[in-house]
């Protein structure tokens, strides 16, 4: 489910990854804001874990009585 993180091409050098230092709940925070970058930078770092998604599609065709 998880592997190493991926190596990005684009390195500008300014400065190493942000990533959580720890887990957080939502009412950790005092500001709904904060919130949201925690939760933004969080989804962002499990992503680089992830491997990639694959999708599967299924199609059905029904007829009943002709239609």
């Amino acid at each position: 489910m998880f592997g190493p993180p991926r190596i990005g091409t684009q390195d500008d050098k300014a400065h190493p990854p942000i990533h959580p230092v720890k887990n957080a709940h939502q009412d950790d925070f005092e500001d709904e804001k904060e919130w949201k970058i925690y939760e933004i930078i969080a989804r962002h770092f499990l992503a680089t874990l992830s491997k990639n998604a694959t999708a599967d599609a299924t199609e059905v065709i029904v007829s009943v009585a002709g239609e």
